[in-house]
């Protein structure tokens, strides 16, 4: 998954399309992806505006969202939840882009966590010594 090759960008575009094999390999392919999220988290995110759609709108259903609620998403989900579309009816594929979605957040989450613990670590003793200080 090397971001400057553009393959992942590549096979994420060809989610649109309207052959249901072709969505079933891109959700497949884009899930496997995910299960290097610990190592690949941040080529992941970098195609965001490419991803987050293609993750989401399987799952979306077909409704279409007030402009109150777009104004409160990213640009590339709200642009791509403005119009009409069809329902993802295959369940293999929805499975596979909630499967790719949990994994990025676990991650996502996993990363968030290790970051408070460091800050924890590090601003334990300074806090520590500016209360003793105090005091």
């Amino acid at each position: 998954m090397e971001p400057k090759r553009g393959l992942l960008k590549q096979i994420i575009r060809q989610f649109d399309s309207t052959n249901q094999l072709r969505k079933k390999g891109v959700a497949g392919t884009i899930r496997n992806c995910c299960f290097e999220a610990d190592t690949q988290l941040q080529n992941l995110l970098s195609l965001a505006e490419y991803l987050w759609p293609a993750l989401l709108l399987p799952v979306a259903g077909k409704k279409i969202y007030s402009e109150e609620d777009r104004s409160k998403m990213p640009l590339e989900l709200s642009s791509a939840l403005s119009h009409d579309r069809e329902a993802v009816e295959d369940s293999e594929i929805r499975q596979q882009t909630l499967e790719a979605i949990y994994m990025i957040v676990l991650q996502v989450f996993q990363y968030s966590m290790v970051v408070a613990l460091v800050s924890l670590w590090v601003l334990t003793p300074i806090i520590q010594i500016f209360s003793a200080a105090l005091f």
